[in-house]
């Protein structure tokens, strides 16, 4: 049998179902009966077909017994799985995967905000750690001009303390731009307190003073708790990036002499600063806190001592009362 045969008598065999049963149309029913008369192969295919159909109509009908149908659909409903009544109350009509879907979602947003709270810019959190009323703010003296360049600065009102052991200083805040949301950080030397007569509270405190448009200022009491000189460093933040810091030196007792003499060689400045604070018996305030290594030596008067010790960093001193300031220039 050549392929051509071969697939004319697939295709033959395709239609024998359709020819038995009367629906091939009469252009296809001519084609069968042409090729079931030359093809022995086809013409056996067909006879076992028509065997099968009569042996299949001589078979005896069947009926289904009376109440079949309904006790099949009562067996389905009594194996439907049963919903439980704690997800019914909690999902109510959802689908489970539906419901984790939502949930998820919830999760991510849930998680989104919590991470958007821990950053400065949209929390208050740490407004409430130590809040600083608004009227106690007022405007900052023109001591010294703020020049572009974020500062702070501490002045104390007083060059020693009260009967009750108690200094008041004021701090001033120069903020870099117009509407800078400021938190101040305070840090005492071991000897002072914030609070009155308790030294086991921290000396490190925060305070927010809110959005700054302008120089401002406002006091605070410092508790002296022991002799010696002791030191206020304070610390400007703005969304975590500190960008001012300033250092006030308290001498405590009254000067030893007017004249001072010195010979120091590769000293740390702040170290010097605090020891002409001592030696001066004046507080010395320093806007910008130095690291350097200084060769100090020097012999007269107290305040030539000061200036020299400016001039050695480039920096400049301005007198106040009692006190100075060393500023940059």
């Amino acid at each position: 049998m050549s392929k051509k045969e071969k697939m004319n008598c697939d295709r033959i065999k395709e239609l024998l179902s359709d020819y038995i049963n009367g629906d091939l149309a009469l252009a296809e029913r001519v084609l069968v009966e042409r090729h079931i008369e030359c093809c022995a192969s086809c013409s056996a295919e067909l006879s076992k077909l028509e065997r099968m159909r009569s042996i299949l109509a001589s078979l005896p009908s069947l009926e289904p017994p009376i109440g079949f149908a309904q006790r099949v659909l009562a067996r389905f409903y009594a194996r439907k799985r049963k919903v439980s009544p704690w997800r019914t109350f909690f999902l109510g009509g959802l689908q489970l995967r539906r419901a984790f879907a939502y949930a998820a979602v919830a999760l991510f947003l849930l998680f989104a905000f919590a991470l958007l709270s821990l950053l400065p810019r949209w929390t208050k959190a740490r407004e409430m750690l130590s809040p600083l009323p608004t009227p106690t703010l007022k405007k900052a003296p023109s001591i010294i001009s703020a020049r572009g360049i974020g500062k702070v600065l501490l002045l104390p009102q007083s060059l020693y303390p009260d009967s009750q052991g108690r200094i008041k200083v004021e701090i001033m805040v120069y903020p870099p731009s117009p509407k800078e949301r400021v938190w101040l950080n305070i840090l005492l030397s071991p000897g002072l307190s914030l609070a009155n007569n308790n030294p086991f509270l921290p000396r490190q405190r925060e305070y927010y003073i809110g959005s700054l448009a302008n120089p401002v200022s406002f006091s605070v009491d410092i508790q002296v708790l022991s002799q010696g000189v002791h030191w206020i460093k304070v610390s400007c933040i703005s969304d975590n990036i500190k960008w001012a810091e300033g250092l006030l030196f308290l001498p405590m007792g009254l000067p030893r002499s007017n004249y001072v003499s010195l010979s120091q060689n590769d000293v740390e400045a702040a170290s010097l600063l605090a020891s002409l604070a001592e030696r001066t018996g004046r507080p010395i305030a320093l806007p910008v806190p130095i690291s350097a290594k200084l060769d100090f030596s020097y012999r007269g008067e107290a305040e030539g001592a000061i200036h020299h010790y400016a001039s050695l960093l480039g920096l400049t001193t301005i007198k106040y009362n009692a006190g100075f300031i060393i500023e940059i220039p």
